[in-house]
């Protein structure tokens, strides 16, 4: 405990200390253990696009949001069951695709994946 400071005060210091380095490990205070908190991630990216293909949309989606300090979840796509378990699975509140795609009067819109296409009737 810092000289002239209640327990009180020191504890409320040392969480707020642990919540700032979420990265650390966890710490003991006057016997407690006080865990770093842990934030779900706001966005899912799924980068649907091959490298091949050029500077994919999603790789520098998350390079900004990493700067912006905003926590995202990045998956990479290479085919449809993938596509369509990541959609079906994501937690986060928001979702970016990064896809290329077409429409055509037989299927309507869909996005272009290495292994099949995805459209609307896939997801529902």
């Amino acid at each position: 405990m810092l000289r002239g400071e209640s327990p009180v005060i020191f504890r409320e210091y040392a969480r707020r200390e642990v919540h700032l380095l979420s990265h650390a490990l966890p710490k003991t205070v006057e016997g407690l253990i006080l865990m770093p908190r842990r934030r779900r991630a706001k966005l899912r990216i799924l980068e649907c696009v091959a490298r091949a293909e050029g500077k994919p949309e999603g790789e520098l989606l998350r390079k900004l949001m990493r700067i912006l300090e905003i926590r995202l979840s990045f998956k990479r796509i290479y085919g449809k069951e993938s596509l369509l378990k990541q959609l079906e699975n994501a937690k986060e509140p928001y979702i970016h695709i990064s896809a290329h795609g077409d429409h055509s009067r037989k299927i309507g819109t869909y996005i272009e994946t290495s292994k099949g296409r995805v459209s609307v009737e896939d997801v529902e």
